[in-house]
């Protein structure tokens, strides 16, 4: 007998496609998370549905039953996550603590159709004489939310707040070691000091970086009388800025790496010409680099004071006189461009010292590939200095210590210049005729001090071979009458000269009384060295030995007669911090 068609059936009937769908997607939503188990329920007819328990429909059972029943129809699959029915009651204390139910067979309910029993609170519970549990291919496939393992995986924003990229982090690729060289070294203010004489000196925490600036001004009159018959005006005066320097020294890195720049700033350091207003020099006097990772072999490169006589080499600043002797100017040599080998204490004995160089032999600010670009050639350099009672600071001149221990510094130096450029080596003129001149040259060096006593000397001798006939030497030159012929060839500034000058330091009273005398003399005809002399004398008041002192002295410099020589009167003041 056929049933009663209700109002339901009618539905069902009526839309059997939307209910479908519902029923679809009901099952996609209410499908358990991956790894669990479902309890599979036997399929039921719209006018069947299995028996319930009292407390009401199962909150957890699959949406698909809750669609699929005929009498249910009111269950809803929307108001959350677990797809937990609107109407479902809270669970029991005794439901709640209970394990998952297996899932249960089929049972039989008449016209084929079957129920699983439901327990209430979302429990799915097989009837209690079921023991075998269903086959896994009964079982519905688990829904994996592609999404849910990356969404659990993201921690949320209070608790780990996102860590922004370093932009200075370095590559992998770095080595370690350059990235430890660039670390911040701060600068420990225990290790900032000023230091009389020599400037204000910052040193970093580990010692890796030094830096040492330091200012230095000599300001000085001169008063210059000519004793030759006729000279017009026969007294003249000035009153300078002599000199005015600035230091920068140091070391980076590590204390073996050193490095030193100069600065000079006054008319006469950088060869100001007043008349026509243009500089010879620019203002960087040194700036040099120097490596002693080894004591035997120290490195030295840039710009700097070639190490070949040992009052040139002097600072200006530690002069026991207002300046060097007339022979100095002649025969020493200026600054170059090169690099050199060298030890403060060959071997360790604290006796010995060594140099050894080459020079482009341009002189100060040379840049060329060749000297001036002129075929000048380089400077081949070597000196040895001996201190046979032990090593001393022999290139201060006076003796502040005042010991009664004597202190001795013996030295000698041989340079060779390859087609100098200028007639004196690294400095000077250019030869009238344009050619170069290849010059031996040699200097003897004493130095002595005992109980303020000090006494310096140093001999020269220059040989030079003029050539004529170089690539950029003489050309040829055209008379009027069309006869070639060579322009008269500039001698060689051949000669020797020497000077011998002391001081005494009167004790426990900063005042010294100096004396110097010099002199300068050609060899052979062709030689244009002019003869001259000088003999003078001075004082000095140290207020803080070098750095601030008051010098005053007296000189007559002459050529062939000492009554026409020229009287010359200098007072200078020093100060250097």
């Amino acid at each position: 007998m056929q049933a009663p068609r209700t109002a339901k059936n009618w539905f069902s009937a009526m839309f059997p496609t939307p209910l479908l769908l519902c029923t679809s997607l009901l099952t996609l939503l209410s499908s358990p998370a991956p790894g669990t188990k479902e309890a599979p329920t036997a399929p039921t007819t719209e006018q069947e549905k299995g028996p319930q328990d009292g407390t009401g429909a199962a909150a957890s059972a699959p949406a698909s039953d809750l669609a699929a029943s005929a009498e249910g129809g009111a269950a809803d699959s929307g108001d959350a996550p677990e797809s937990r029915s609107a109407e479902a009651e809270p669970t029991s204390p005794e439901s709640s603590g209970a394990p998952a139910a297996k899932d249960a067979p089929d049972e039989a309910t008449g016209a084929g159709d079957s129920g699983a029993e439901v327990t209430g609170a979302g429990d799915s519970q097989a009837p209690d004489d079921v023991d075998d549990p269903a086959p896994a291919d009964a079982a519905e496939p688990a829904f994996v939310d592609p999404f849910a393992a990356e969404a659990a995986a993201v921690p949320s924003v209070e608790s780990a707040p996102k860590k922004r990229a370093d932009k200075n982090a370095a590559s992998p690729l770095v080595p370690a070691s350059e990235i430890e060289q660039f670390k911040d070294a701060p600068v420990d203010g225990a290790k900032i000091k000023y230091r009389p004489g020599k400037g204000l000196a910052v040193k970093s925490e580990d010692d890796r970086f030094s830096l040492t600036t330091g200012l230095r001004v000599q300001m000085l009159y001169t008063l210059n009388h000519d004793n030759a018959e006729g000279a017009d005006p026969a007294l003249t005066h000035s009153f300078q800025i002599r000199r005015a320097r600035l230091v920068f020294k140091g070391h980076m890195f590590n204390e073996h790496n050193k490095f030193k720049t100069e600065l000079s700033f006054s008319p006469k350091d950088i060869g100001l010409k007043s008349q026509e207003g243009t500089a010879k020099f620019t203002i960087m006097r040194d700036y040099y680099l120097e490596f002693d990772y080894l004591r035997d072999f120290t490195v030295r490169v840039g710009q700097y004071k070639l190490p070949y006589s040992q009052q040139r080499v002097i600072s200006s600043g530690r002069l026991q006189m207002v300046d060097r002797s007339i022979a100095g100017k002649e025969f020493d040599f200026d600054r170059d461009i090169g690099l050199d080998f060298r030890s403060k204490d060959f071997l360790g004995l604290g006796k010995l010292k060594y140099y050894a160089g080459i020079y482009f032999g341009g002189g100060r600010d040379n840049y060329t590939l060749e000297p001036v670009g002129e075929g000048g050639g380089l400077v081949y350099l070597a000196r040895i200095e001996v201190a046979p009672f032990g090593q001393f600071n022999d290139y201060v001149e006076g003796d502040f210590k005042r010991t009664h221990k004597p202190r001795l510094s013996l030295g000698a130096s041989y340079s060779y210049m390859d087609d100098a450029v200028f007639n004196k080596g690294t400095k000077g003129t250019k030869p009238t005729d344009g050619s170069t001149t290849d010059i031996h040259n040699v200097n003897a060096t004493v130095a002595f001090k005992m109980s303020g006593f000090s006494l310096m000397s140093e001999f020269f001798w220059r040989k030079g071979r003029r050539s004529p006939d170089a690539v950029y030497g003489i050309q040829a030159e055209v008379d009027d009458d069309g006869d070639t012929f060579l322009p008269e060839v500039e001698g060689p500034r051949n000669g020797y000269g020497w000077f011998a000058q002391g001081g005494y330091m009167i004790p426990k009273v900063p005042v010294e009384l100096t004396s110097r005398y010099s002199q300068v003399r050609a060899v052979g005809a062709s030689s244009t060295i002019t003869d001259r002399d000088e003999v003078g004398g001075g004082i000095n008041w140290y207020i803080a030995q070098h750095p601030f002192k008051i010098q005053l002295d007296y000189f007559r410099i002459w050529e062939e007669d000492m009554g026409t020589g020229e009287d010359l009167i200098r007072i200078q003041t020093q100060l250097s911090f």
